[in-house]
């Protein structure tokens, strides 16, 4: 008989268990069950938000030829790599104070400089911060971007891609557009212009985004990207205060080359 009852209760505590009571839960006052059961809400919360920013980066994001960055955090960056240590100290130093602005404001911010002095590199310093800080995060190399237009001209999953690739863009927390001016194609006039269909799409995400972060870095003068794009897109996309600009001056490439000028506004 108390095999039977033993074998009954072990019945019935194993039932329990698939239905997710326990000895100790059915055992919880009113009070310590609406506890439980908010941070159990708050946890299933806090995953799905951290699935949807890992997605952002991980599978939405357009990485040059296709290949992810490699993580790059403020301590990776080593002043002592340029000649001009000073200059390499400043301008990490400012990005890190416009990131710790951007975990709690929404503000544009441009990197600009010859191709090789970091930009990228810090860029990047900025996304791992802000992700962790539980921003979602979506790196759009634009090359790479003008790649997936060519694609999508006679293949219907590229085009697809592009279209929900387009629509990322406008929703990210903070989108990061990677070497922006080296998408352009030089004209029979002898201008660099963006291809039509891109020009008009970034206008349109540029105007999603208004209050939202986008981070750009570009290795063109802000009078190059306006002949490339509506001069309305470069003024929502690049920041007119200068405190959220971060101009490489007096920093050459670490991959080797001649400096030369840096964006400035108009």
């Amino acid at each position: 008989m108390t095999a039977y009852l033993d074998n009954n209760i072990l019945k019935l505590l194993a039932t329990a268990k698939k239905k997710g009571y326990t000895l100790k839960n059915t055992m919880e006052t009113p009070t310590e069950r609406e506890a439980r059961k908010q941070q159990e809400e708050q946890e299933i919360t806090k995953a799905l938000i951290e699935g949807r920013n890992n997605a952002y980066w991980e599978q939405y994001s357009l990485w040059a030829n296709g290949k992810p960055e490699k993580e790059f955090t403020f301590h990776s960056w080593v002043p002592g790599k340029q000649q001009n240590v000073p200059a390499a100290q400043r301008v990490a130093r400012k990005a890190l104070d416009l990131t710790k602005r951007l975990k709690n404001e929404t503000f544009n911010v441009s990197l600009g400089g010859f191709p090789g002095v970091g930009k990228t590199a810090l860029a990047l310093a900025m996304s791992d911060r802000l992700r962790k800080a539980g921003k979602s995060v979506m790196f759009v190399s634009t090359a790479e971007l003008k790649r997936l237009y060519s694609a999508g001209y006679d293949d219907g999953e590229q085009k697809q891609r592009l279209k929900f690739t387009l629509e990322k863009m406008k929703e990210v927390d903070v989108l990061i557009l990677d070497d922006f001016g080296t998408e352009g194609d030089m004209t029979a006039q002898g201008k660099v212009r963006v291809r039509s269909d891109m020009r008009d799409d970034m206008y349109r995400i540029s105007n999603a985004r208004v209050e939202k972060t986008t981070i750009i870095t570009t290795n063109n003068m802000i009078d190059e990207l306006k002949t490339m794009y509506d001069p309305k897109t470069v003024d929502r996309l690049i920041p007119k205060n200068e405190e959220q600009r971060i101009v490489f001056r007096g920093m050459g490439s670490v991959r080797g080359g001649v400096e030369r000028g840096v964006p400035q506004r108009d």
